[in-house]
């Protein structure tokens, strides 16, 4: 009786332990399963949506370090943008920033080269560009002019006469006559420059020494209506003509009043002024530029001393300042040693282009 009695119990407990292990397994399983599918659906949502989880991890990456996912937080606005308003990936944009820069550069490099070229020819200085303009050596200035072929103008003062003109012509290249204003002693002057397209009058003005004057030469002192009334007949005169250089003047061109006055009433009547400079210290270029002209002048004096060997050295002095500065102006007169000399010196003259005053 009493072993039957003690196997009993022991039957019961084996049938309790064995429900108990077979839960507690069963619910870890389903642990383990819930886990492996938590994390295979937040792979998925993240592959498919291919948003940011903005997730901050340690180097282990099952760290509790976790933020959560804030849904509302605005998208960022694309930086560069295509046509059509379509975004470009960081590659595409990296590569379009490139060819713009290149771009960006050769245009750049183009344009200062253009602008170096201006530089030399017309010596401008454009402060915005960033190169060392100003500091261009001086040879490369020489070069550039060099590369073009210097300019001589030639004048002619008191010319008068058809004897005059048949002189100068027979030199054999371009000469610019500049035509007394017509007086009882050469009433034909302005008949006779009618007939060349490009031709000057040359006007009186008053000399520090007074000798022999022509007539209505304008004086220091002269009203404004004066030398209005003046400048009005030489236009009616030479309507065709563009310049105008003064005969003498040394004195009238050395007075502030005379001078303005007179160049703003050349201005009036369309012409240009020359000044022959026969005195240094003329005030010509100070009013011309006044009233907007460009400062045209004499540079030499081929015949101040009527002699060969004086007018071929002045001759060569000009030619020294044409290839120096780019062109020069020289003045002669109708006397026949200064047209002989300059007919046989046209070997002294090449590589010059000999023009007429309205190409200067």
């Amino acid at each position: 009786m009493s072993n039957k009695k003690n196997k009993k119990p022991r039957k019961v407990l084996q049938k309790q332990k064995i429900p108990y292990l077979n839960i507690s397994i069963i619910i870890l399983l389903l642990c383990l399963v819930l886990f492996l599918s938590k994390i295979f659906l937040f792979d998925s949502i993240n592959n498919t949506n291919g948003q940011s989880t903005n997730i901050e991890q340690n180097s282990n990456p099952f760290s509790p370090q976790i933020k959560k996912i804030n849904k509302q937080e605005p998208k960022e606005e694309p930086i560069f943008k295509i046509k059509n308003d379509k975004n470009i990936s960081a590659e595409a944009t990296q590569k379009s920033l490139i060819t713009k820069v290149s771009q960006g550069e050769r245009y750049q490099k183009e344009k200062i080269s253009k602008e170096n070229k201006d530089l030399v020819q017309n010596k401008a200085y454009d402060k915005t560009i960033k190169l060392p303009i100003k500091q261009i050596d001086s040879k490369l200035q020489e070069q550039s002019r060099s590369r073009e072929t210097p300019l001589i103008a030639i004048i002619i003062d008191d010319v008068t006469t058809k004897d005059h003109v048949q002189d100068i012509i027979n030199v054999g290249f371009p000469i610019t006559m500049a035509f007394m204003p017509p007086t009882s002693k050469h009433k034909d002057s302005a008949n006779i420059a009618s007939r060349f397209p490009i031709h000057m009058v040359h006007l009186p003005l008053e000399a520090s020494s007074r000798g022999s004057e022509e007539t209505d030469t304008l004086h220091v002192g002269d009203s404004l209506e004066t030398i209005d009334a003046r400048i009005k007949k030489i236009r009616q005169w030479y309507p065709d003509a563009k310049y105008i250089n003064n005969h003498t003047g040394s004195k009238f061109t050395e007075d502030e009043i005379s001078m303005d006055r007179l160049i703003r009433t050349i201005k009036k009547y369309n012409f240009i002024f020359v000044d022959s400079r026969t005195t240094p210290k003329t005030l010509a270029e100070k009013y011309t530029t006044k009233y907007g002209f460009r400062y045209i002048h004499r540079n030499v004096f081929l015949d101040h001393i009527q002699t060969k060997q004086n007018i071929t050295n002045e001759l060569k002095r000009a030619i020294m300042i044409a290839k120096k500065s780019g062109s020069v102006v020289v003045i002669g007169h109708p006397h026949d040693i200064t047209l002989k000399t300059l007919k046989e010196s046209k070997a002294l003259l090449d590589g010059l282009d000999v023009v007429l005053i309205d190409k200067i």
